[in-house]
């Protein structure tokens, strides 16, 4: 077996293309790369070949940073990537499936500029900051700790990256975007859940809940129903509702508070909730509506209304000009 071993925090290891660790030559032995404290950047790709009679190849760290611009490759399940704590790994290509993880406290970032894939590990922290694309997963993601959404997009697909037990934070910063497919809500378990004023959740699956939260842009999309939960959703960007799409408040008559722009290119059941336009600023309706019951409490230039809108029930106009 053979090792290479970062042995202190300042130690650093800089390697310009790919890398690959093959697996040793005898059964029940270990070949790795131990980044514990230290620092290790590499160009390309990391490969992990393991190998049958407990040949295992192994990456280890502790609280260092390993950055890899592209793709980690697994061979088979005697590939490791370990860490022991807090440390971080960063990946700009994808994660491939198959391996053996284990997460600790560590964090891992998929921060590549195109399109990457999310190995289907239990993670500690994951984090999405990307420059462009989305990171896609590509099995169920539990996570133990934090899920981030720094920049770029998170595209959960029909997947799910739940907490695995109740606690921790999940946000989606300024600009960033968090896509929810399948047949899947919102993800569960975290105890805080932080959604800048410019963020996006797209619910983009079919017959979805929407769960109650406080939202930048709201987005509808994919097919079939979307059934808001009870209780108050505020929304501080903009509504979207796509074509092909139902916004089923019939359900659980939700109360809706939006701050920015209202469009409706679906079908749009508003339930006898309450749906108020209480934006700072400008704000306009696009899409052949009908609200039960709809206020006004418009601090800015009020509400420009571009298609025909009706009122069931009950329209109060507290502040705002239409």
């Amino acid at each position: 077996p053979s090792s290479l071993t970062l042995a202190a925090a300042s130690s650093s290891l800089s390697i310009s293309g790919a890398v690959t660790v093959n697996n040793p030559n005898n059964n029940n032995n270990t070949n790795a790369l131990n980044a514990n404290a230290g620092a290790v950047s590499v160009t390309g790709s990391l490969t992990l070949t393991g190998g049958a009679g407990n040949r295992d190849v192994r990456l280890t760290i502790s609280t260092g940073t390993v950055s890899i611009t592209g793709s980690i490759n697994i061979n088979n399940a005697n590939a490791n990537v370990t860490f022991t704590s807090s440390g971080t790994l960063n990946i700009g290509g994808d994660f491939a499936n198959g391996g053996t993880f284990t997460g600790s406290t560590g964090t891992v970032a998929y921060n590549g500029s195109g399109a990457q894939n999310v190995g289907a590990y239990t993670y500690n922290n994951l984090t999405v900051n990307k420059g462009g694309g989305a990171a896609t997963l590509t099995a169920n993601s539990p996570v133990a700790g934090n899920l981030t959404v720094i920049a770029g997009t998170l595209d959960l697909g029909a997947f799910t990256a739940n907490r695995t037990v109740a606690g921790g934070t999940l946000s989606v910063a300024n600009g960033a975007t968090l896509k929810i497919g399948g047949t899947n809500s919102f993800p569960s378990n975290y105890n805080t859940r932080t959604l800048g004023a410019s963020s996006t959740v797209d619910y983009s699956g079919t017959n979805q809940i929407v769960t109650a939260e406080i939202y930048g842009n709201l987005s509808l999309s994919g097919s079939g129903a979307k059934t808001p939960s009870a209780g108050t959703t505020t929304i501080a960007g903009d509504f979207t509702l796509a074509t092909g799409v139902t916004y089923a408040g019939t359900t659980n008559n939700p109360v809706v508070n939006l701050a920015g722009n209202f469009s409706n290119s679906g079908t749009f059941d508003s339930g006898t909730g309450t749906f108020a336009f209480n934006g700072a600023g400008a704000q306009t309706l696009t899409g052949t509506t009908t609200f039960t019951n709809l206020r006004m409490n418009n601090s800015g230039a009020g509400l420009a209304i571009n298609n025909n809108v009706t009122v069931s029930t009950l329209f109060t106009l507290t502040s705002g000009v239409v």
